[in-house]
């Protein structure tokens, strides 16, 4: 609204833009997730799906996930089936499945592909990630989970995600840094413990 009545009182578009800019970034950044990489009608197909394949196919076309990628988007794969299952153990509707998907797909790709954060950062934005998801106060958060699904999520999201956290950093770092690679060649031990003649 204030927007709309600088624009009628005749404000300079350079006052505007700026504010146009920051109101952009707080709507993206307290916009539920819920629906927005996996829609409802895919959710409930996937959750009547009795096929791992069929479930990956659906993922990888919501997740926008081809091919070409190779270890990557398998790997990426896998990360989005293994947290759809948690969503299927834990009986969550569509709304809340569809929520955990896009808050792991986005946990993903800011900590790791992205910003490249160091552990206890990641958990931090996973902590504001579920905070916006778990109480009632519009506009800044939304109660698609309960007190005890978060519970939940961060202990399977540690058991999971952050156990990992160190490959999924390096999968990523290996095809932009092929010193990291080398590095892995001269620390690691062969792995049928042979040695050359």
């Amino acid at each position: 609204v204030a927007i709309e009545a600088a624009m009628e009182v005749g404000l300079d578009l350079s006052d505007i833009h700026p504010a146009q800019a920051l109101l952009h970034k707080l709507e993206v950044e307290n916009q539920p997730l819920a629906f927005t990489d996996v829609p409802r009608a895919e959710m409930e197909a996937m959750q009547a799906c009795t096929s791992k394949e069929d479930v990956v196919a659906m993922l990888k076309k919501c997740m926008r996930l081809s091919s070409k990628d190779g270890m990557r988007d398998e790997v990426l794969s896998e990360y989005h089936f293994h947290n759809f299952m948690f969503c299927q153990k834990n009986l969550f509707c569509p709304e809340k499945a569809s929520a955990l998907l896009s808050i792991m797909r986005m946990l993903h790709s800011q900590t790791v592909m992205q910003e490249r954060m160091p552990q206890d950062k990641a958990r931090k934005a996973m902590h504001t990630l579920l905070e916006r998801h778990c109480r009632q106060l519009p506009p800044f958060s939304v109660g698609i989970f309960t007190e005890h699904e978060v519970t939940a999520i961060r202990d399977y999201a540690s058991r999971t995600f952050f156990r990992h956290y160190a490959m999924y950093a390096f999968m990523y770092a290996q095809w932009e840094d092929p010193f990291a690679l080398l590095s892995l060649m001269f620390w690691c031990p062969p792995l049928c413990g042979c040695t050359e003649t």
